[in-house]
Order: C-alpha cells, then sequence, then structure tokens
C-alpha cells in the first residue's frame, strides 16, 4: 500500500515517497519487472527480492542512502 506523501523532518517533500515513485517510473518505463529490478541490483551490491521492491515502489520499505546511490547508478540518474 503506497503511503501519503508527507514531509519529514522539516523537509517539504517526503524524500523516501520521491524515491519510491521514481524507482516505480523507472523501472515501468524500461519494462523491468519487480523480480528482475532486484535481481539487477545485484551487481550494486543491494539485490532485493520480489518483495523488498514491491514494498520500496509503494513507499513502505525504509531506504538507506547506500540503497537509493546503487539504485541510481542502476538507472544511471543523478542521485
Amino acid at each position: 500500500m503506497y503511503r501519503e506523501a508527507r514531509p519529514q523532518a522539516g523537509w517539504s517533500i517526503d524524500l523516501e515517497a520521491t524515491v519510491a515513485g521514481n524507482v516505480r517510473r523507472l523501472g515501468e518505463g524500461r519494462g523491468l519487472s519487480q523480480l528482475q529490478l532486484g535481481s539487477d541490483l545485484f551487481r550494486y551490491g543491494f539485490g532485493m527480492n520480489q518483495m523488498t521492491v514491491a514494498e520500496l515502489e509503494a513507499g513502505a520499505k525504509p531506504l538507506r542512502l547506500n540503497e537509493v546511490a546503487a539504485m541510481a547508478a542502476y538507472f544511471e540518474v543523478p542521485m
């Protein structure tokens, strides 16, 4: 279930919800399944199973900075 975006720690946007939405859009735009994305992220040291990717895309999984960096490198987008 996608959590409602809400500001945290004084930020004007919910950064985790923003990253979650971006990961979902980038993956869908490239025709990647959640399983494929999770498997591909092993090359960057942060492989995930399908359920973990689903939780991440739904904004239900807290993100670590290293995971965000790995996903940015995978999708070749700035952090």
